[in-house]
């Protein structure tokens, strides 16, 4: 009796840990630039100091987090959920003293008088002029039929003063452009207008890279389609009902559900019905006693034999699991006792 509430208590002490672990706020960085996906302007997060360095989309709100563009935070967070509608910030550990513009300003500065040291050929006077000093934005635009650089003139005083984004349809001289990266620049001239800019030095700040932007832009999208429709299921028999041919329906859809049927004695507006398949449908209004319930998007269909298919894959897992639970129990060393 005593030994199997010895392992009882042993394994509760184990799996405590695990769900602290589980509530503990999460360290999380916040990009000192907001993106735009679709209509929506959204925070660039990642998960503390993870290497590489990868930001993801987030298009939610930050509870008790006052948010100033062109400044990093690191705070500790609830829970890390870039897809969530909303994080609940803990604790501001730390955010930048100055405006990430400025201060990449500084470095380029600080670089270029290290290659003064050095003995690279660098005018020390050029470094304090006004006006050298540019952002490139990580991603091109089209302007006309021509893929442009976005630019803006950085001043290196206070910050006062700042110049809109516009676009540069020239080419860089002494840069390797990556797109994904943000790049603030010392210039020989800044001149959107000219053929060239020739770069003195140069350094990089990631983005959210562009297959995170499109794959939020497809979540946005599909969340706002959602949000203006009703699920609901299509049965794969008609059924007779006072001499007319009636669809089978009903609201929500999912393998657990048990929603009885309803006869919709109507037609649907934008979806052709095949007999024999049975159809997931996000239509406008669910009603069955509508004349036309309108099809917004067809979700999936399953015919009678993607659905044996189904079945006969989930037959098939469960029996391997079983298998594999099995080989497991047969592969643990039984401890036998001392012969007395």
């Amino acid at each position: 009796m005593l030994k199997p509430l010895l392992t009882s208590l042993l394994i509760l002490f184990a799996v405590i840990p695990g769900f602290s672990r589980d509530k503990e706020p999460q360290y999380v960085r916040i990009h000192p630039y907001k993106v735009m996906i679709d209509d929506s302007l959204c925070y660039q997060v990642r998960v503390g100091d993870n290497r590489p360095i990868v930001w993801e989309p987030f298009c939610g709100e930050f509870r008790n987090l006052v948010y100033r563009e062109g400044y990093e935070y690191t705070a500790l967070v609830g829970k890390y959920d870039p897809n969530a509608d909303s994080m609940h910030v803990e604790k501001v550990l730390a955010s930048s003293d100055t405006r990430m513009d400025i201060f990449h300003v500084e470095v380029l500065k600080r670089l270029m008088r290290q290659d003064f040291k050095a003995g690279k050929p660098i005018d020390l006077r050029s470094i304090d002029e006004q006006n050298q000093f540019m952002r490139v934005y990580p991603y091109k635009v089209k302007v006309n039929d021509s893929l442009c650089y976005e630019v803006e003139q950085v001043y290196a005083g206070d910050g006062k003063g700042i110049v809109r984004k516009e676009p540069f349809c020239g080419a860089f001289k002494n840069l390797e452009f990556e797109e994904g990266k943000e790049y603030t620049l010392a210039v020989e001239k800044y001149d959107p207008q000219a053929d060239t800019i020739f770069v003195r030095r140069s350094i990089s700040f990631p983005w959210v890279s562009k297959e995170a932007l499109e794959e939020k832009a497809k979540q946005l999208r599909r969340k706002k389609e959602y949000s203006q429709g009703v699920f609901m299921k299509v049965h794969k028999e008609r059924i007779k009902v006072n001499d007319s041919l009636c669809y089978q329906i009903r609201k929500r859809w999912g393998g657990r559900d048990t929603t009885a049927w309803e006869p919709f004695c109507g037609k649907f507006s934008n979806f052709l019905y095949e007999e024999g398949e049975e159809y997931a449908l996000l239509v406008k209004e669910y009603n069955p006693h509508a004349d036309t319930i309108f099809v917004i998007k067809k979700i999936t269909r399953f015919s009678y034999n993607e659905m044996d298919k189904l079945k006969e894959l989930r037959e098939k897992r469960m029996r391997l699991k079983e298998k594999e639970r099995n080989d497991t129990i047969r592969a643990i060393p039984v401890k036998r006792g001392k012969e007395r």
